[in-house]
């Protein structure tokens, strides 16, 4: 399957726990955990690359920001869903870690693999 490029994704910002009342930290992580392995799978994408430290991935379908929570032990993706496109969520997801988070094992397995479609770019010039 082809994909229009999504240009309208948000870099990731960097919080602590602090930042979030409680009652958020415990719908977020009373959610799905996911990593970059399951989304692949999910979206029906080989993986590239394995290994090496991964992070666990958490959605927030109320918003279209994207975080890092830096925690003592091990930083944790939330990643806003509300405006991603629907055609296929999960390969949505990838997208946002690889373009958003820039998340190296997502932007191997997603960049330069023919899965956007290249919009042509139209001339301004005036002859």
């Amino acid at each position: 399957m082809k994909y229009i490029p999504n240009f309208d994704i948000n870099t990731r910002k960097y919080k602590v726990r602090d930042q979030f009342s409680e009652e958020y930290l415990c719908t977020i992580f009373s959610g799905i955990k996911f990593n970059l392995k399951k989304l692949c799978e999910l979206a029906q994408v080989n993986i590239k690359v394995e290994g090496g430290y991964q992070f666990d991935i958490y959605l927030d379908e109320k918003t279209d920001e994207n975080f890092i929570l830096l925690e003592k032990k091990k930083n944790i993706y939330i990643v806003g869903i509300k405006n991603l496109p629907k055609d296929n969520i999960y390969f949505r997801i990838l997208e946002v870690l690889a373009y958003g988070f820039f998340d190296y094992g997502a932007r191997e397995t997603i960049t330069f693999k023919n899965f956007f479609i290249k919009e042509e770019k139209k001339s301004t010039m005036v002859i």
